[in-house]
């Protein structure tokens, strides 16, 4: 139902073909590791005001090497977002260190 306004979910999608929004919106993950939620009106973009973002850190023999990213609507199922996303993080970071030790 947040984005039946078509205008609305058209500001957020052009968010991703402007490449000074998208490093605004990473810039402010980081520093930060682990999962991070930010809900509605925590995000810097005012076009993003009306969604969620969750973000897992990505890591490498320990070093933090990125992020995963989701985005959706203020209401979603966080546990089950939260669930998936460290899984898929966690995941990653064992194949990537291992890819590092051979």
């Amino acid at each position: 139902p947040e984005f039946q306004d078509v205008e609305r979910a058209r500001a957020v999608l052009a968010l991703f073909d402007e490449p000074d929004s998208m490093h605004e919106m990473v810039n402010t993950c980081l520093g930060r590791t682990g999962v991070v939620v930010t809900i509605g009106r925590e995000n810097v973009r005012e076009e993003m005001q009306e969604c969620s973002v969750v973000t897992a850190t990505v890591s490498m023999g320990g070093r933090v090497v990125g992020s995963l990213g989701l985005l959706g609507p203020t209401r979603m199922d966080y546990a089950r977002v939260l669930g998936v996303l460290e899984f898929v993080a966690d995941g990653l970071s064992e194949i990537l260190t291992d890819f590092k030790r051979r």
